[in-house]
């Protein structure tokens, strides 16, 4: 099924709001956790892969730029935060 990895990129993408959500009604404030980062990377491999097949330069560049920001704040929060 054709587009079916865009689907699929784009539900753990959403997963990921799920999981922001949920920490943060959990606690009680705004959570962004390790895990949070680490489910918006899987989906910017997910989706960049996708963009490399229906060969999208624009997206292609846009979760390339995605997963360094993540990865970014993920170094940013392992030594300034308590990791969730």
């Amino acid at each position: 099924m054709e587009g079916l990895i865009g689907i699929i990129g784009g539900g753990v993408f959403f997963l990921s709001w799920l999981i922001q959500s949920y920490e943060t009604k959990k606690s009680n404030k705004v959570i962004f956790s390790k895990k949070f980062f680490i489910t918006r990377i899987i989906a910017s491999l997910i989706l960049l892969t996708e963009a490399v097949r229906v060969q999208s330069a624009g997206f292609f560049l846009l979760y390339i730029a995605t997963i360094a920001m993540m990865g970014y704040n993920l170094i940013k929060i392992k030594g300034k935060t308590k990791i969730i």
